[in-house]
């Protein structure tokens, strides 16, 4: 069927030595080309088929890949730009307020009702603080883990 065709992972070391040395893995772009790629007795199997039957028998694991991926089609409509900046809103937003605070406690907001509105808002700015402190935290980790997924591809790639 394909005597001569392998997968990167099915390649031995020695046939592997490129350009790239001793590296392996593929362009995501040559993941169309599984199906072009048709055998010469049975011109309706393709690479593709004789990948799956190779991983049925070897590395059933694999099969499963897309359940311990459920998040991730929601994960990609996620853009870490726009949460950078709905997040440097909120801290913006924050300190605007820490600021009408101070000036309210300063006397800028007249009568009585200025102690009243000064205690409120430090109860909400010392909640808001915490929960906007929490979320920088996460989403620096985010953004970490986000860096170290793309260097574990690059390198992949790369090597």
């Amino acid at each position: 069927m394909f005597a001569k065709v392998r997968t990167s992972h099915l390649q031995h070391k020695e046939d592997s030595m490129g350009p790239r040395g001793s590296a392996f893995g593929f362009r995501i772009s040559s993941l169309n080309k599984l199906t072009d790629t048709k055998t010469s007795s049975d011109r309706s199997l393709t690479l593709l088929h004789y990948i799956i039957s190779v991983c049925e028998r070897q590395w059933t694991e694999v099969l499963s890949l897309d359940s311990d991926m459920t998040a991730v089609k929601e994960a990609a409509k996620i853009s870490s730009s726009e949460l950078e900046k709905d997040l440097q809103q909120l801290e913006s937003g924050l300190t605007f307020i820490q600021k009408e605070v101070k000036w309210h406690e300063g006397g800028g907001g007249g009568g009585g009702g200025a102690d009243r509105f000064s205690r409120a808002m430090k109860e909400f700015l010392s909640f808001a603080e915490g929960s906007l402190a929490d979320l920088r935290a996460q989403f620096d980790d985010l953004t970490k883990l986000v860096m170290k997924l793309d260097l574990v591809f690059v390198v992949c790639v790369l090597l």
